[in-house]
């Protein structure tokens, strides 16, 4: 599994908490499409490596086929389910008053949002340097649509970054409760 891949799965995580993870289903696809010791070892895989977490808290894993009864199945066992149960980020929000920053899937979000600008800004600087020790211009131009490229990219995660402390998600969130 690839490093974004797991930073979602950790958000995932942090959204449901642990009371919701016994109504969560970690469903594999495309068994119809890989050998069936593959697809074992893949599920293998994913249970004792990555799904460990969740499915020691309650979370269940299914295989969802490519035949029209499989989804269905899956479905129909998700919906037999008894009581809804809240999501960590719902009770944190609305419960609790917590903003989103404030909330256990918010600290990580947020967190990954600083390291990814930390990364890009020291990136901008190593552009920086060499566009002051280039000089052909082919190169400077190059050089220069990369800085506002990225310089973009910085400003788009710094606006994300400060959705994050706004307020307006916890009002919307009461509005349910």
């Amino acid at each position: 599994m690839a490093g974004t891949s797991l930073k979602n799965l950790r958000i995932f995580r942090k959204l449901c908490g642990r009371d919701a993870l016994e109504k969560v289903y970690l469903t594999t696809t495309m068994w119809d499409e890989a050998e069936p010791s593959i697809g074992e070892r893949r599920l293998n895989e994913l249970s004792t490596d990555y799904w460990k977490a969740m499915i020691t808290q309650g979370a269940h894993v299914a295989r969802c086929r490519s035949d029209d009864d499989s989804p269905k199945k899956l479905i129909r066992r998700i919906l037999a389910q008894e009581g809804a149960r809240k999501v960590l980020l719902q009770e944190e929000m609305v419960e609790l008053g917590k903003e989103l920053r404030e909330t256990a899937a918010g600290k990580q979000l947020y967190s990954q949002l600083e390291l990814l600008v930390e990364k890009q800004t020291e990136l901008l600087r190593t552009i920086h340097k060499e566009r002051k020790a280039a000089s052909d211009p082919s190169v400077l131009i190059d050089l220069q649509t990369e800085h506002d490229d990225l310089r973009a990219q910085i400003d788009d995660k710094l606006r994300q970054m400060a959705q994050l402390k706004s307020p307006w998600l916890t009002r919307f969130f009461r509005l349910f409760h």
